[in-house]
């Protein structure tokens, strides 16, 4: 059980473009927002609570859009923090985006 915990994703910013740049720089691409995944329990990493499961797990964790960004055709997405502190590597089991843009 990987939630709240090792390499899952706890901090992450979505940045979109219409013309990025070719070298992989983020030259051309502007930042929609930053996130914070959110443990309900607040235990510390590797205690889940029945509460954390549900709200984390079982149900997925939804991040709303503080505005309404611009019609991108890339998105970038960059992870800032895991759970775990100093991992190397990063665990996403989805994404999906939903809504007009």
């Amino acid at each position: 059980n990987f939630t709240y915990n090792y390499s899952c994703v706890k901090a992450f910013e979505l940045w979109g473009s219409n013309n990025p740049s070719r070298d992989g720089s983020w030259e051309g691409w502007t930042k929609i927002g930053a996130f914070n995944s959110f443990k309900p329990s607040g235990t510390p990493v590797g205690t889940l609570t029945a509460e954390d499961i549900a709200y984390g797990y079982t149900n997925g964790e939804d991040f709303e859009m503080p505005f309404t960004p611009p019609a991108y055709r890339y998105i970038r997405f960059k992870t800032t923090e895991t759970w775990a502190v100093g991992a190397n590597q990063v665990t996403i089991s989805e994404l999906s985006f939903w809504g007009e843009f």
